[in-house]
């Protein structure tokens, strides 16, 4: 027959186990007010796009530019693009002379080399300075697997 082994725990030991459980209950407590709090937020944010929309088409009705109303301003602005400079480098060469000064200033858009060259061209004659990492963020996000369950509407 074989024998049978027990093996006990130590009284500390399941004291630390439920410490842990402990905290993760609290983490999971926050964690669910936090996505209760986001629901709300969400539905005021879409309340608030709803009547922004409306205050748009009244203005535009009555032809107004501007409105002023308990401290907040609906009006109209210009939204224009970012400016660009494009240098040619044939002009620029003209103008410095010097092979040091003249190759300081010019970088080559790799976008654009992709029309030229393959990446395994551009991989042999480019220098690649990978990313630093400049310290830890904490955050909490909603993974994009999660959105949307509960299927279509």
């Amino acid at each position: 027959m074989a024998e049978r082994m027990i093996r006990r725990t130590r009284a500390v030991a399941r004291g630390a186990l439920r410490k842990v459980d402990t905290h993760n209950d609290d983490i999971d407590e926050r964690m669910q007010s936090i996505a209760r709090h986001r629901a709300s937020v969400l539905e005021s944010q879409q309340e608030i796009n709803r009547l922004e929309g409306e205050v748009e088409a009244l203005m535009k009705e009555a032809k107004q530019e501007e409105h002023e109303c308990m401290g907040l301003v609906a009006h109209f602005i210009e939204t224009k693009s970012n400016a660009s400079t494009y240098v040619d480098p044939m002009k620029l060469r003209k103008v410095l002379k010097d092979d040091k000064e003249f190759y300081a200033c010019v970088k080559v858009q790799t976008g654009e080399l992709k029309t030229f060259l393959s990446e395994k061209e551009i991989a042999n004659i480019a220098q690649v300075t990978p990313g630093k990492v400049t310290g830890t963020k904490f955050e909490i996000i909603q993974p994009k697997t999660a959105v949307g369950k509960g299927g279509r509407k």
